[in-house]
């Protein structure tokens, strides 16, 4: 099966929750736990392996599990 390149954006948002996460020693399997998904889903992602995503219910889910602003996981400006 061939999968498409992962758009900015996409990766964007992935890095910045795999810099969260690693900065408050969170594991793969509790961002999964925490988003009730597949941890394989999260290790795809964040290898950016796979059709899996961050979808806005996701980030909303981080962003009140690590206290910040959903801005955090957003650019500035459109990539």
């Amino acid at each position: 099966m061939y999968l498409q390149p992962m758009e900015p954006i996409y990766i964007y948002v992935t890095d910045r929750v795999r810099a969260m996460r690693e900065s408050h020693n969170i594991s793969q399997e509790q961002i999964a736990e925490w988003l009730d998904r597949p941890v394989d889903e999260i290790i795809q992602m964040e290898r950016y392996e796979g059709p899996y995503t961050y979808e806005p219910n996701d980030i909303n889910m981080l962003a009140f599990r690590f206290k910040c602003s959903l801005h955090y996981f957003i650019p500035e400006r459109p990539l």
